[in-house]
């Protein structure tokens, strides 16, 4: 899973579009989105598109776990 940080990188509100297209094209997206005002701006861009965005690392850990699980139930591969 891609991690980026919008303080450390050139990240702009195009990623936004960048991630719903990465969902359209059948990839599972989990955000984690931890900061200041910008970084919740962007969280709130970003659920627009139905992408889930978590406040806590712990709670991203959690549902990347679920997704994992959930992905192995179904007899997906995790080599792929």
């Amino acid at each position: 899973m891609p991690y980026f940080v919008f303080q450390d990188t050139p990240l702009d509100e195009g990623i936004v579009e960048v991630l719903d297209n990465v969902m359209h094209a059948g990839k599972p997206i989990l955000v984690c989105a931890i900061g200041g005002p910008y970084t919740k701006r962007m969280a709130k861009q970003i659920e627009q598109t139905g992408i889930p965005v978590f406040s806590t690392v712990d709670e991203w850990v959690a549902a990347a776990e679920a997704l994992y699980l959930h992905g192995k139930n179904l007899g997906f591969s995790t080599h792929q």
